[in-house]
């Protein structure tokens, strides 16, 4: 991976064309794990992640100071964690002109009072530029508060596996930071990677859009949906009427998944990694992933005050505790 420590001033251009802590819920069913993430997390403390990028920072767009700014921003957030951070300068060519964007990478090796290293990795991903049009509060301000509110949940707790948190810049104009980055993933990483838990618009309080809906790239089942769909069923007894804690890859009346390659899930699925994307989506409409987002999609309208903290918290909680119980090894 060719990756540069923002301190450092190094170049690399590559051109390519929920309240306080939430309360615990759990039962007799819950796995221990599942319960052990989700007392951890703090829904207010991602609304602040949230707020500072859509809000302070505002529109995010490839290629501009704003962006850089978001990237400098996530950076620091997870080395407060401890964790090995470091940023990814590339370039891109666009109408013959040379722009740079940035990703954020965020590497926690396994750890804990008796970790059992399995070799393995799983990637934890969301894009933080937004369009020019608006500040991108849950395009995709959302997606990212909540993958730094996974890893602060998850800092103190036991893991097997190494876990990459990874902020993509430039998602807006091709998934270009994520094509980079799994362009120079070697090819050991790759044989050691197991599964790539991608987060976009997973806030939205638009009335209809209650479901977290799971698209894979390549409409196959994977480790990604087996373990989400296995904790959604744990987690739906805190289904409400406006947000479902369901979790099933999503498929169309003939029981065939529905594939969806509009999020950086796919970069990960092109060099064959397991991958998914979580985002909010009408369940009444979920064969066409854009006709089932909500109108604020890509408008000056996608603001902080259309995020809800009820599907904030399931989206954490849901993903992450998905992604607890991938990367912990019950022992």
């Amino acid at each position: 991976m060719f990756l540069i420590n923002r301190k450092k001033a190094w170049l690399l251009s590559v051109i390519v064309a929920l309240g306080s802590v939430g309360t615990c819920f759990a039962s007799d069913t819950m796995d221990k794990r599942t319960a052990t993430f989700i007392e951890q997390v703090n829904v207010e403390r991602s609304l602040g992640f949230i707020n500072h990028l859509s809000g302070t920072i505002g529109s995010r767009p490839a290629a501009t100071d704003k962006e850089y700014e978001a990237a400098c921003y996530i950076a620091d957030e997870l080395e407060k964690l401890g964790m090995t951070v470091e940023v990814q300068k590339f370039q891109y060519s666009k109408f013959f002109k040379k722009c740079t964007s940035w990703n954020v990478e965020a590497i926690r090796k396994p750890s804990g009072e008796d970790p059992q290293d399995t070799d393995d990795i799983v990637y934890v991903t969301a894009h933080f530029d937004s369009v020019s049009a608006g500040p991108g509060a849950n395009d995709n301000a959302s997606g990212t508060g909540a993958i730094l509110e996974i890893a602060n949940a998850m800092k103190d707790l036991d893991i097997d596996k190494e876990i990459r948190f990874v902020a993509f810049g430039g998602e807006e104009e091709g998934l270009l930071g994520s094509k980079v980055y799994t362009k120079f993933l070697s090819q050991d990483e790759k044989a050691r990677s197991i599964a790539c838990f991608n987060l976009d618009m997973v806030a939205t309080d638009y009335e209809t859009v209650t479901e977290l809906g799971i698209y894979t790239a390549d409409g196959k089942e994977n480790l990604v949906t087996e373990v989400a769909s296995r904790v959604g069923k744990e987690l739906t007894s805190l289904s409400s009427k406006t947000t479902s804690y369901e979790a099933e890859a999503e498929r169309d009346k003939t029981g065939k998944l529905i594939t969806s390659s509009a999020s950086d899930h796919d970069s990960f699925t092109r060099v064959g990694i397991p991958a998914a994307v979580f985002i909010n989506i009408d369940p009444n409409k979920r064969t066409s992933i854009y006709g089932s987002l909500e109108p604020y999609y890509h408008t000056a309208k996608d603001q902080i005050e259309h995020i809800s903290s009820e599907r904030l918290e399931r989206s954490i909680k849901l993903a992450g505790s998905a992604i607890y119980n991938t990367v912990e090894t019950e022992h």
